[in-house]
C-alpha cells in the first residue's frame, strides 16, 4: 500500500535528496552485506521460533510463557546493547551475542518433550542474545556504511531481518517435518555457532572504520 505514496513523497523531496554520488548506494548496502546476513542468520531461528513452537506445543500455556519471555530479554538486550558497545565495542559483544543465541535455541531443543523449564529459560536466553544480535549489527551496518549510507545500509538491513523472518517460518519447517523441531533447532544452533567468524568480522571493520 506504501507504494502509492512514494510519487508524492519523491516530488515532495529537493532535488539533493533524491539523488547521491553515482553508486553511493550500492556502495553501502554492500558495505553493510556481512552484519545483514549475520542478522538474517539469527531472525532466521526467531522466526522458526515464534512460529513452531506453539505448534509443537499447541496447548498454549508453555509456548505462550516461552514467547513472553522470549520477546522481554529481546526488548531488553535490544535496549541495553548499545550502551555496552560504546564501552566496550561490538568487536567483542557481537560474536557474544550470536553465541548467546545458539546457547538459547540448543536449550530449547534439548527441553522439548523433557522439561517445560528447560523451554522456558532457553527461550529468555535466546531472546537476549536475539536482540543484542539486532542491535549490534545495526550499529555495525551503519559504521561500515558511513554517514552517507545510512538509508541505504537501513534498508539492507531492514530486508535481511524481514528475509530470515520469512525464511525461518519457510525453510525450517520442512526441516523439522524432515527431523523434528528439537533437532532442527539444535541445527540452527550450530549454524549460528559457524556464523560467529563472520560476525566478529565484520564487527571488527566496523571497530577500524
Amino acid at each position: 500500500m506504501g507504494l502509492f505514496f512514494v510519487p508524492a513523497l519523491a516530488r515532495a523531496l529537493p532535488p539533493a535528496e533524491r539523488r547521491g554520488p553515482v553508486g553511493s548506494g550500492r556502495t553501502a548496502a554492500l558495505a553493510a552485506l556481512a552484519p545483514s546476513v549475520v542478522l538474517f542468520v539469527v531472525t532466521m531461528a526467531g522466526g522458526g521460533l515464534v512460529t513452531f513452537l506453539p505448534i509443537e506445543r499447541p496447548d498454549g500455556a508453555l509456548a505462550t510463557a516461552a514467547l513472553l519471555l522470549f520477546g522481554i530479554t529481546g526488548a531488553l538486550t535490544r535496549w541495553r546493547a548499545g550502551l555496552l558497545a560504546d564501552r566496550w565495542g561490538s568487536r567483542r559483544l557481537l560474536p557474544l551475542s550470536l553465541l548467546v543465541a545458539a546457547a538459547g535455541l540448543v536449550v530449547v531443543g534439548a527441553g522439548l518433550g523433557r522439561s517445560d523449564a528447560w523451554v522456558l529459560v532457553g527461550a529468555a536466553v535466546f531472546g537476549a542474545g536475539f536482540g543484542a544480535v539486532q542491535n549490534l549489527t545495526l550499529l555495525s551496518a551503519f559504521a561500515r556504511a558511513g554517514e552517507g549510507g545510512t538509508t541505504s545500509a537501513s534498508a539492507m538491513w531492514n530486508a535481511s531481518f524481514d528475509a530470515g523472518t520469512a525464511a525461518g517460518a519457510l525453510v525450517l519447517g520442512m526441516v523439522a517435518a524432515a527431523i523434528g523441531l528439537s533437532w532442527t533447532y539444535v541445527l540452527v544452533a550450530a549454524l549460528l555457532a559457524a556464523a560467529v567468524p563472520l560476525a566478529s568480522a565484520a564487527a571488527r571493520v566496523a571497530v577500524r572504520s
